[in-house]
């Protein structure tokens, strides 16, 4: 039996952190029913103005404020010594965190009758999209994995998290690998049409403009270190 003494700091307080097993056996004696946690606020507004008998003119804004927490492999659980927030730990293919997600929608257009048989629409949409999902517990400054006894396991800005660590045979604990995730779009679309009906046929002319405006942080994640088992003769 090797001693608690000779175990790796690091990975024996992770070790802590795996559930214990409630089913008999030494392999896939643990299982869990995670549940992904959702919790939205939508809101409309619409003005309609009839300037005159030739214009008439409406806007309408829209916001939706998301929060998400997708479920990690194990929950909510507690690395001794390091934080006293549980953390959201599994293996690097989830997206177990913190989504906040503020959505905005926007338009304004106008109709303008030259004659009974010619008329102009213009519109001008407008969508922002800015999201930040980031580890549970992986706030500002936070640097768990090098509180954890990694070296430089945090490089660059939101990276905040605690490395995966993968073991051959076992699934591996930490934080997910694809986060942070940090975007920003904005999206202009400006609309022109100018209708004609001569008859029996209606003819259209028009234009749009599609401006998207994408900002997308590259996240650095903060590190996957793996280990699989050789033999030694």
């Amino acid at each position: 039996m090797i001693p608690a003494s000779r175990f790796d700091s690091v990975t024996s307080r992770l070790a802590q952190a795996y559930p214990l097993p409630d089913r008999p056996g030494l392999t896939n004696n643990q299982s869990t029913n995670p549940k992904q946690v959702q919790d939205w606020d939508q809101g409309d507004g619409r003005v309609d103005w009839n300037a005159s008998a030739s214009n008439t003119l409406f806007g309408r804004f829209s916001r939706q404020d998301t929060f998400t927490q997708p479920p990690s492999t194990f929950g909510l659980l507690k690395v001794p010594g390091l934080v006293e927030v549980p953390l959201s730990l599994g293996n690097s293919g989830t997206f177990a965190g913190n989504s906040n997600l503020v959505a905005y929608h926007a338009v304004i257009a106008g109709t303008h009758v030259f004659s009974p048989t010619l008329l102009l629409d213009a519109r001008m949409g407008y969508g922002r999209f800015n999201l930040h999902h980031l580890k549970v517990g992986a706030d500002e400054g936070a640097r768990l994995g090098e509180k954890l006894g990694v070296p430089r396991a945090n490089q660059g800005p939101f990276s905040n998290g605690v490395p995966i660590f993968n073991m051959s045979g076992y699934t591996g604990i930490g934080g997910p690998g694809s986060l942070p995730t940090i975007r920003l779009e904005n999206t202009f679309s400006p609309v022109v049409n100018l209708t004609k009906m001569r008859g029996g046929h209606t003819i259209k002319w028009g234009a749009t403009i599609f401006s998207p405006d994408l900002a997308r942080h590259p996240h650095p994640g903060d590190g996957i270190l793996r280990a699989r088992r050789l033999e030694s003769k």
